[in-house]
């Protein structure tokens, strides 16, 4: 159902035209103009005891009940405590159904209550699916010389949640879905911070990037992450060079842009450390399995070091890991080596380790050795010593880098 919530105060509203596009209105009480504009099924007043005494009520009233509007007033605390906050928030709450579509108007609203209304607003989009179609405002102080009155619509400025909200879900959990449906959508809607140069195609780019970004890191593919990475530092990027997109304007993108590249800033190229970095990382967001995964083949791929004689195998053919495997991890392996204080035996002892952990959680075996808080502190416990054993293998790149 699309209803209107809107407030009514105790000001001496003067009669004015409110203009919104094409449309125009004469008027003091500003959500008459938002009624016969976008005809609500239901008009939700929110009233203070003061307000609801105030000759502006009695107009808009009078006004609803001649034109067979359906309305609900709703009488609401002034907001001057906590206490009376959250109330107002559990009226606002009762007063809207799943799947509503919301028109917010806060031309009237006093003081702090029209922020309050927003935030309960926007709290029943995500809690009911509430559609929060428009935040419009009466602005009164921009009132010309004619008496015209432009209603803004901030509705706009709802996205800069969902932005925040995106890139921490890109950023904590490796999910580039919400980001790049957002890119997509303000391209394809022409949101006002796109610069006018750029190109639906280009920013489609850039949530494409993302898309493949955030899906390699989960597939543990370092090659396609330092790819995709490197792709999206350059779509990005501020240098009017090569495929840059996006202008250095101030938008919610470009904000968000900096944080973005410094969190992926470790997955630029395909390294033993950075795929450290990447176990570390979901250990973090709780990707478990993806974590075991990368444990053994790091130390898989740390085992052809050890490998002892002329180096006859490809550490990227999958038969021939299989073989280095057996030879150099597998318990029943007699080979010995040290490198850089590094033993295989330490190798081959947290590969079996972590092995056991793996097939856990894959055979999805449950008992009291091994429930979900075991798992976790096992893991935890080998990359502690996957960490040790890379600061001795790589002490020398280390040293020279420094």
């Amino acid at each position: 159902m699309k209803k209107l919530v809107t407030f009514i105060g105790t000001g001496d509203y003067k009669e004015v035209s409110y203009q919104y596009g094409e449309h125009h209105c004469v008027t003091n009480i500003a959500p008459i103009a938002l009624i016969k504009w976008f005809h609500p099924e239901e008009v939700i007043i929110l009233l203070t005891d003061l307000a609801s005494q105030n000759k502006n009520w009695h107009d808009l009233e009078e006004y609803l009940k001649s034109n067979s509007v359906t309305y609900h007033s709703v009488p609401i605390p002034d907001g001057k405590s906590e206490h009376e906050i959250w109330q107002l928030f559990s009226i606002i709450a009762e007063k809207l159904s799943e799947d509503d579509e919301i028109i917010l108007d806060i031309t009237h609203g006093f003081r702090s209550l029209p922020f309050l209304a927003l935030l309960a607003a926007i709290y029943m989009r995500a809690a009911r699916k509430v559609n929060l179609s428009g935040i419009f405002y009466g602005a009164y102080e921009a009132k010309n010389e004619k008496d015209e009155v432009p209603f803004f619509n901030l509705t706009s400025f709802l996205d800069l949640i969902d932005w925040g909200s995106a890139t921490d879900r890109l950023i904590d959990a490796g999910d580039a879905k919400p980001l790049a449906k957002l890119i997509r959508r303000s391209a394809a809607n022409d949101a006002p911070w796109i610069d006018i140069s750029m190109e639906q195609a280009k920013l489609d780019k850039i949530a494409a990037a993302l898309d493949r970004l955030s899906l390699a890191l989960s597939l543990n593919r370092l090659d396609e992450s330092a790819t995709s990475f490197q792709r999206l530092k350059k779509l990005v990027s501020e240098e009017p060079e090569g495929d840059s997109t996006i202008a250095p304007t101030a938008n919610p993108f470009r904000i968000l842009t900096s944080r973005l590249i410094k969190s992926y800033g470790d997955f630029d190229e395909n390294t033993l450390q950075n795929q450290l970095t990447l176990i570390k990382w979901h250990l973090r967001n709780n990707s478990i399995n993806s974590a075991a995964l990368l444990m053994l083949e790091w130390l898989i791929h740390i085992s052809f070091s050890f490998y002892p004689g002329p180096m006859e195998f490809d550490i990227k053919n999958h038969e021939h890991r299989k073989q280095v495997t057996k030879m150099l991890l597998y318990k029943e392996s007699t080979i010995n080596g040290v490198k850089n204080g590094v033993r295989l035996w330490e190798l081959r002892d947290s590969f079996q380790r972590i092995r056991d952990i793996r097939n856990d959680i894959a055979h999805c075996l449950e008992n009291n050795n091994n429930n979900v808080n075991d798992i976790v502190r096992r893991i935890n416990q080998e990359i502690r010593i996957l960490e040790d054993i890379g600061k001795r293998l790589f002490k020398d790149e280390q040293s020279s880098s420094a």
